[in-house]
């Protein structure tokens, strides 16, 4: 018997032309095999999506430099000026200096540019980032909506990607903005909160821990109690949703948080307004923005301290002033010398300061090193890119202190007093003396 061939067919089409699962169901129908594919509206599209892929990486890296070169100008400036004799010097060590730290601010902008093209992770002083998004939102939302906000002191810092958390708590308040059209009041609360099973145990997917909320509440329309079960689903829509503009980004806010470790949490009554909670992991680290600017200052008391860092003009500026201010310092240029300086004067060095990115050995090796021959040891990590290393990745290394370059003396001095401290930043509450491997995200403010 001669064998039937069945012959196949092949049909291509971009889902962007057609309604795609109408077309499938067809094809199934007829019997034929298909193939969807997806594509863009055209080649130059393509390369342009590549040329700034491209681009992001580019300026990242050039910022990343950037924040390396001005670190040790803006370290030094401080120190010249206290040596400086006679006005005109000083004035042109204030210039020097306001002029590298706007320079510093420039390269920021840069990096959160680069990051709108990927996540980049970075420490987030809260309180800030608060303060930001609602003097954003002063200047272009109506006279008929004010703006309130409401920080608790001592907000602990977050490790998130700065332009994500900026479209969450913007879309989270336009919302609320056209869920008032006659006007009424948008609140930003932000404050830290330590959850349990119980609170968490009505969120799908929420953890107890440590977490900073930030809140958008209203004094809007309110949603039905319905509602706010489907309000996350992409699929949700009807026609009073649109009007009111609830829902509108909600699946993309609650993507991006859940990203992040966090989770959303939506409460509203009809007729008197709706409030959505974000709850961000705090992380376990101690960042300059946890450390309050009217911190007293104090001098060391010869506690030893090694610094790590491959760039000698920033190697030296750190050990200049940790020196003049009452420390004692060894210094290693790479993390193999680090850890060999560390190996054999462990039971001194009370501290390491140690660089992220380093040829050979880097500093989260280099952390990991210094953890197996002594975990009790407190390490501060300085890094012009927190990006580099992703949250699980931070947590693991469990450093007790950070350092954004470019920083100042005073920064640097602040975060070495406060991980030196008998009950320092980024300590939690049921941590003993010298156990920093136990470290709670629940940390206390100076």
């Amino acid at each position: 018997m001669q064998e039937a061939v069945k012959r196949t067919r092949m049909l291509v089409f971009e889902s962007n032309q057609i309604d795609a699962e109408r077309a499938v169901e067809l094809l199934r129908r007829e019997g034929v095999q298909f193939a969807v594919v997806e594509e863009p509206e055209s080649q130059a599209t393509l390369m342009q999506q590549r040329r700034l892929e491209g681009l992001g990486k580019l300026t990242g890296g050039i910022a990343f430099e950037l924040n390396s070169l001005l670190a040790p100008v803006l370290t030094a400036t401080r120190l010249l000026k206290d040596e400086a004799r006679g006005d005109s010097a000083r004035s042109l060590l204030d210039a020097i200096d306001a002029n590298v730290r706007r320079a510093a601010s420039v390269v920021k902008q840069v990096l959160t540019f680069a990051g709108g093209l990927e996540p980049k992770r970075e420490v987030v002083d809260m309180t800030a980032f608060v303060a930001d998004i609602a003097g954003l939102l002063g200047e272009t939302f109506s006279p008929g909506i004010a703006v309130r906000v409401e920080t608790a002191p001592g907000l602990w810092p977050v490790l998130a990607d700065v332009s994500q958390l900026h479209q969450v708590l913007l879309n989270l308040s336009l919302n609320a903005r056209e869920a008032m059209p006659e006007g009424g009041t948008l609140t930003l609360r932000a404050h830290n909160i330590q959850t349990d099973a119980a609170f968490t145990g009505s969120v799908p997917g929420a953890a107890p821990g440590h977490y900073v909320c930030l809140s958008v509440s209203d004094t809007g329309l309110g949603m039905p109690v319905e509602w706010i079960e489907r309000i996350f689903d992409p699929s949700f829509k009807c026609k009073e949703q649109a009007e009111r503009g609830t829902g509108i980004g909600l699946s993309t806010v609650n993507a991006i948080v859940r990203s992040h470790g966090g989770f959303v949490r939506a409460d509203s009554v009809q007729g008197q307004g709706s409030c959505f909670s974000v709850y961000l992991p705090a992380a376990e680290i101690v960042c300059p923005c946890a450390v309050q600017a009217n911190v007293k200052l104090e001098e060391g008391k010869g506690q030893l301290i090694l610094v790590i860092e491959d760039e000698a003009r920033l190697r030296s500026a750190v050990s200049n002033a940790l020196e003049e201010f009452g420390y004692k310092v060894l210094t290693a240029a790479n993390g193999m010398a680090g850890v060999e300086m560390f190996a054999e004067r462990c039971g001194e060095i009370d501290m390491v300061v140690t660089d992220l990115v380093m040829p050979d050995l880097d500093g989260a090796e280099t952390i990991q090193r210094i953890r197996a021959i002594s975990p009790q040891t407190r390490i501060v990590l300085m890094t012009g890119d927190f990006s580099r290393l992703t949250n699980s990745e931070w947590r693991a290394l469990s450093v007790q202190g950070t350092l954004s370059k470019p920083f100042t003396v005073e920064t640097l001095l602040m975060v070495v007093q406060a991980v030196l401290k008998d009950a320092p930043l980024g300590w939690g509450v049921d941590s003993t003396r010298g156990n920093v491997t136990g470290l709670s995200s629940s940390m206390v403010s100076a």
